[in-house]
């Protein structure tokens, strides 16, 4: 049955409040833009804005959730295949998650900014869930087929599963630490520590799961270069140029809880939802 036009008619302009937000935090940061520009930008009202969301932490809730759809989305297309053999797909899995911040380093720098921060961690175990919550079942089955073919041996697919993305979202708070220093550091001495750690990561990663030391993913070295440098340049000049293109004009739904500095909750009619990691 089709869906009602009003619905349909809320649906676009949540989605298209949260592009909006996408591209300005992007393009200008979280804490320097301002709500009233995002209205400006969808050419609505405070009160249509307040029907949807109780306020900027809710909306940056909201884009953190496009943000996990969006890795999710990529990393299941990459992978998924079952005729690939799981070491490729393990490959994949981890590459497209890779691949994509690297895509779209603005709003994912701008959103772990933020995320980050202390008052924050309510956000920050939740992102970490929905993205476990996305990602597992599609690691799960690598692992799965890995076990299949003698490459991994973990005993329990899914709960492994579960475990190496909880570890990754632990790595994933200590690279933001190390991004987020490299331009008052150095970019040398932020990809050494970079580099580093994720290649600590990986080793540790191939003993959970079993398989050979250097089978499951080899690092890509210039990728890390040319995220830090990115970070420096903008933290020294204007920030890059939008990613919004990212979005599909039907973005995905999701509800922060209070962060305590939030506008008055006045959203009702607000989809109900939503991380996961970095």
């Amino acid at each position: 049955m089709a869906r009602p036009r009003k619905e349909e008619a809320r649906e676009d302009t949540r989605g298209e409040i949260i592009q909006a937000a996408w591209r300005l935090f992007s393009s200008s940061g979280y804490d320097a833009t301002p709500l009233e520009s995002i209205l400006s930008m969808v050419g609505i009202s405070k009160g249509t804005f307040y029907y949807y969301f109780s306020g900027k932490e809710d909306l940056l809730d909201a884009v953190v959730e496009t943000v996990i759809e969006r890795i999710a989305a990529r990393v299941e297309g990459m992978s998924r295949d079952e005729s690939i053999p799981p070491l490729e797909r393990m490959r994949r899995f981890l590459e497209g998650i890779a691949v994509w911040k690297m895509d779209n380093l603005e709003i994912v720098r701008e959103v772990a900014e933020v995320v980050y921060r202390p008052q924050n961690a309510i956000i920050r175990e939740k992102m970490n869930r929905r993205t476990v919550e996305k990602l597992a079942p599609v690691l799960a089955e690598i692992l799965a087929q890995g076990e299949r073919e003698g490459v991994f041996f973990t005993g329990a697919p899914r709960d492994m599963a579960e475990i190496v993305l909880r570890f990754f979202a632990a790595m994933a708070e200590l690279q933001v630490e190390d991004y987020l220093r490299a331009a008052r550091e150095g970019a040398a001495e932020a990809v050494e520590r970079l580099v580093r750690r994720a290649e600590l990561y990986i080793r540790a990663m191939e003993r959970m799961l079993g398989a050979e030391e250097g089978s499951v993913y080899t690092l890509d070295r210039r990728m890390v270069e040319r995220a830090v440098g990115k970070a420096g340049n903008n933290r020294s000049g204007p920030r890059g140029r939008s990613s919004s293109r990212a979005l599909d004009r039907r973005a995905s739904t999701g509800k922060a809880v209070d962060t305590g500095k939030g506008s008055p909750g006045r959203g009702r009619g607000r989809a109900k939802g939503h991380p996961g990691g970095g």
